[in-house]
């Protein structure tokens, strides 16, 4: 596939990045905007958690590759020759969560009005 579509490394990592970023927020958001009453507008804002997250799992990767050393260590790290690979994989975590970012907020204007704010009126107590 890399050949056919002209890649000079494997795209999977990359993939799994944007990936995680698009899958985490819509979670991380209904609970912050149900749970922890965030009003809808500071729920947009949650791209300050796929990040911090990403860089963590980046560090313990990183951290992983010391312990082990040498090429053992550097081989589940999966850079590709790509020094700046950690950054990029954080880049890419960070822009799945802008893209479910700007679906959820596109579905929400387009209802005219928060999903997860009419929920809240269905659970609230007479």
């Amino acid at each position: 596939m890399n050949c056919l579509l002209g890649f000079t490394r494997n795209p999977y990592d990359r993939l799994v990045h944007v990936t995680y970023g698009l899958l985490v927020f819509p979670p991380i958001r209904e609970m912050f905007t149900l749970h922890a009453k965030v009003p809808e507008f500071w729920s947009y804002l949650l791209l300050d958690f796929t990040m911090p997250t990403s860089a963590i799992y980046e560090r313990l990767e990183w951290a992983s590759a010391i312990a082990f050393g040498g090429d053992v260590g550097a081989a589940p790290l999966g850079t590709q020759g790509d020094g700046w690979d950690a950054q990029r994989d954080m880049a890419f975590a960070g822009l799945g969560s802008v893209i479910a970012i700007v679906i959820t907020l596109a579905l929400n204007v387009q209802r005219r009005g928060d999903r997860t704010q009419s929920s809240n009126q269905g659970l609230a107590a007479p």
